[in-house]
């Protein structure tokens, strides 16, 4: 048997039940998306939980599991929504191309509702030989979508590896060499996030070794290595707010220098390398990583650092401010 297993993880499960799958046929051909829905006409839909998804090349087919699937907003329900996998060129960013390569649909959700336990196998659609990188994503139909079936995507999880299409078959390319996995954790009681690329602090954070951390599910890759076009990231911690005393990041040299000079806060070196978005918050190199501040909500200062515009919006809502480059507050962008 030629099977390849991906797995990724979104924290927190809630539910309505088991939602009514149905598959459709995936076209073949290239589709566009537009990933910022500023109008927002429709739902809030959200990923949580555990997100599986198995290839096999066999039986070319495709299998998805998904824990949750949440309608966030408290007063709209959504409308006719599609799960795809699929597969892109280049990172998601704005308006976008890819190549779908399996899909459910499912009945609009009402307000506050959720979808839990999703799963089926559904034949898979070869795109074009090639190196991608993939993910899977929740489509919302909306009128006002700048796409040939006016379908959205709310809410989307990147694949921690790439992926290579070659005779027929699916397979995992690898990671980039210079590349690693930053993972996200929330502490519950302090309601404060953190991320760490460093093997050691993962397995101590996993381990229960520091009190109340768990993994968020939301990932996001970071440069390891100092390339061309990418910038040191600062990090730093503050024991002026202890117990709730976190970690502050900063992609930017001359915020690094600030926060060098400031008392509070306690210089721990360069911990990964990001590219620099532009003054409209683009990126040209990577996707958008954006960093949201909680204001002091709950004495302490924290950020939390996402590539989900789903996420953000929900922070938003919560108080959270935006900080970074253009609209949506883009601090870095990071590869995929």
């Amino acid at each position: 048997m030629n099977h390849l297993i991906w797995r990724t993880v979104i924290a927190g499960l809630l539910g309505f039940g088991l939602a009514p799958l149905a598959s459709a046929a995936v076209p073949a051909s290239m589709m566009t998306a537009q990933q910022d829905k500023s109008y927002d006409f429709g739902g809030k839909l959200r990923l949580e939980g555990t997100v599986d998804y198995t290839v096999s090349n066999e039986d070319h087919t495709v299998t998805t599991t998904i824990a949750t699937l949440k309608n966030d907003s408290t007063t709209t329900s959504s409308r006719s929504i599609h799960v795809r996998v699929f597969l892109t060129s280049e990172p998601v960013n704005g308006v976008f191309s890819y190549y779908p390569i399996a899909e459910y649909v499912l009945d609009p959700l009402g307000p506050s509702q959720s979808y839990t336990n999703l799963k089926g196998t559904v034949p898979v659609s070869i795109p074009p030989e090639g190196l991608y990188h993939a993910y899977v994503g929740v489509f919302e139909f909306e009128g006002g979508c700048r796409t040939l079936d006016f379908y959205c995507l709310d809410d989307f999880v990147p694949l921690p590896s790439r992926v290579l299409v070659s005779r027929d078959n699916i397979s995992e390319y690898g990671q980039d060499p210079h590349t690693a996995n930053a993972i996200g954790y929330y502490h519950a009681q302090f309601n404060h996030y953190f991320f760490t690329a460093d093997v050691d602090e993962i397995g101590k954070l996993d381990s229960g070794q520091f009190a109340g951390w768990a993994r968020t599910g939301r990932n996001f890759g970071i440069w390891s290595d100092e390339i061309d076009g990418v910038s040191g990231v600062c990090r730093f911690f503050s024991t002026s707010f202890g117990p709730k005393s976190s970690h502050f990041y900063t992609p930017f040299p001359d915020e690094c220098a600030t926060v060098k000079n400031n008392p509070n806060w306690q210089y721990e070196g360069i911990v990964a390398y990001l590219a620099l978005p532009a003054g409209d918050g683009s990126c040209g190199m990577g996707a958008p990583l954006y960093r949201l501040y909680n204001d002091g909500m709950g004495g302490a200062p924290n950020h939390r650092y996402t590539t989900s515009l789903a996420v953000r919006g929900k922070l938003i809502e919560e108080g959270w401010v935006a900080e970074g480059y253009g609209a949506l507050g883009v601090i870095g962008c990071v590869p995929y």
